[in-house]
């Protein structure tokens, strides 16, 4: 197994250099740096993370934390490309993700505590945004950097980042559209949309926020108004649910992906250099309308 002491002796520098370089330390010249990773990845070094982790009073991971999931709810489509794209980042920095969820907000809770108690993780990217949020407390009186996706409840000085608004497009261009909040349980929302549709007997479109919700919405439509129309839908996400959908079914492509890569960016800010660190405290990801047919 490859060691520091071996990079150290092929590159010609003390252990402490090759140790700080490696940990992308802004005490050691970009230059350096670069040469020294250079040597790790000809030479085949994998990081000791145990090691390392003893010796630091932060973890090199990063906590991703989930609002409580249904235990029903296992398919977030949304959520995973969010996921793979925080992923590559960290894989990029050699930081390690895990993630905190649970049933309910106390499972949560209980969830992060442990991370940052006995993990000594003090980077978090939570995946919501509720106000008065004890986690997001929890995570201040122990001075942890925090990301959250989605525009914070109240304007403080919390990193974000966020996508265009999608529920306040939608008001601005269709005042007299109804705003259905649908519960997390897939059974729940089937017998939401039913209720609704059989109330509402003449409906011209439907706006869904994300493909499978969408999909969902418009086979209610079909099951449950008389004339059984395929209504015009527009979702977001891009999904294998959009390409379900077939015709008269469009999908927003708001790039989960690239939110998950700048959320990671933002929470790691605070460790570039001088000449690359932004006081910016929020990213908004624009969105992609795929052309008819991609």
């Amino acid at each position: 197994m490859v060691t520091i002491q071996d990079i150290a002796n092929k590159t010609g520098v003390a252990i402490s250099t090759v140790s700080s370089a490696l940990g992308d330390s802004q005490k050691i010249s970009l230059r350096t740096k670069e040469r020294i990773r250079e040597a790790a990845r000809d030479m085949g070094y994998t990081p000791n993370f145990a090691a390392r982790n003893l010796t630091q009073t932060e973890s090199n991971t990063v906590g991703v934390v989930f609002q409580p999931q249904s235990e029903g709810n296992t398919d977030n489509d949304f959520a995973m490309q969010i996921l793979f794209g925080i992923n590559a980042q960290l894989i990029a920095r050699r930081y390690l993700l895990t993630t905190a969820t649970g049933s309910n907000w106390s499972e949560v809770f209980n969830a992060v505590k442990r991370m940052v108690e006995a993990g000594q993780v003090r980077r978090f990217i939570l995946l919501y945004t509720v106000e008065n949020d004890p986690i997001a407390e929890l995570l201040r009186e122990n001075h942890a950097r925090v990301v959250v996706t989605g525009e914070p409840e109240v304007a403080t000085n919390i990193l974000y980042v966020d996508n265009d608004n999608r529920e306040l497009g939608f008001r601005e261009a269709q005042e007299e559209g109804d705003v259905l909040s649908l519960p997390l349980e897939f059974t729940q929302q089937k017998q939401a949309l039913q209720k609704y549709f059989e109330q509402h007997q003449t409906v011209d479109g439907i706006v869904a926020s994300d493909d499978k919700l969408g999909y969902l919405a418009r086979n209610q439509a079909q099951a449950h108004l008389p004339s059984h129309p395929k209504l015009p839908t527009i979702a977001f996400n891009c999904s294998e649910y959009a390409r379900l959908g077939g015709k008269n079914f469009y999908s927003v492509d708001v790039l989960p992906r690239t939110l998950g890569s700048e959320a990671v960016r933002l929470l790691f800010n605070d460790q570039q250099s001088p000449l690359e660190k932004t006081e910016a405290s929020s990213v908004i990801v624009p969105y992609r309308i795929p052309k008819i047919g991609e």
